[in-house]
């Protein structure tokens, strides 16, 4: 028996992003991994009109942190382009 899902991954990715995005982070490298499998390409993620490669946010001082270990809030906007839905 073959079941059929209808939904579109890119979606899921972009919900996964933006809940990510807006949690508090740690100051420790290569502490944001993703897992899982990609079905189909849905949509290609695209920041100031250049192809996403990675994002780079500013260096931030003690100074600057409004309680110790967390820093303000930055924005960051992801941009989707070439989004297919589901056949």
């Amino acid at each position: 028996m073959k079941t059929a899902h209808i939904y579109s991954p890119g979606y899921a990715l972009l919900a996964g992003l933006l809940l990510t995005a807006s949690t508090g982070a740690r100051a420790v490298d290569n502490n944001l991994h993703f897992y899982g499998n990609l079905l189909s390409k849905s949509c290609t993620l695209v920041v100031d009109g250049a192809n996403l490669a990675e994002i780079h946010f500013p260096t931030v001082s003690n100074r600057d942190l409004m309680v110790a270990g967390q820093s303000a809030h930055l924005p960051v906007v992801f941009k989707l382009k070439d989004c297919k839905g589901p056949a």
